[in-house]
């Protein structure tokens, strides 16, 4: 029948990781997690993985200049997330 379109955004914040060479990277990890998931997932309940179309992967790091005060989580974790659209 017809197909799945899904556009993929994710964000870091400026907070350094540790864990990932760059915020940058782990924008791009996040999103690309994210897809592999929701392809998985539509695989699993029988859609074809010909009919999903990833129209696009956005991702990048967001939010206030990083002070120092990483503890300071209500600052930066909104900036530090995958939104999922499907068309």
């Amino acid at each position: 029948t017809g197909t799945v379109k899904i556009a993929f955004e994710s964000s870091a914040s400026s907070v350094p990781t540790k864990t990932h060479k760059t915020n940058t990277s782990l924008a791009f990890k996040r999103a690309n997690a994210a897809k592999e998931k929701v392809i998985a997932s539509l695989v699993a309940k029988g859609i074809a993985k010909d009919k999903i179309i990833v129209l696009n992967i956005n991702s990048k790091v967001r939010g206030p200049k990083y002070n120092g005060d990483y503890k300071n989580t209500s600052v930066y974790k909104k900036y530090q997330y995958v939104t999922i659209r499907v068309h």
